[in-house]
């Protein structure tokens, strides 16, 4: 008796335990992604505003600037 009963016991709740464990880490799973809560992104504060011909200026150098970086050639001074 003893022989056919442990071993179909101990089979019964080694299953039971599994689909258990499997079934609470899918609740656990499911309940974190919808309370996870984004960052919050940081907006820089806006620039006081430049005279006409100084902001053309500096806009051409920062075209340059990225023009240089794109093609992998180095900054001119």
């Amino acid at each position: 008796m003893l022989r056919i009963w442990i071993p179909l016991i101990a089979g019964a709740a080694l299953l039971v335990g599994l689909f258990s464990g499997i079934g609470i880490q899918g609740w656990r799973d499911s309940t974190l992604a919808t309370t996870v809560t984004p960052t919050p992104v940081q907006v820089a504060p806006p620039r006081a505003p430049q005279e006409s011909g100084a902001a053309i200026s500096s806009a051409k150098k920062l075209h340059r600037q990225q023009d240089n970086t794109k093609f992998g050639r180095k900054r001119e001074r």
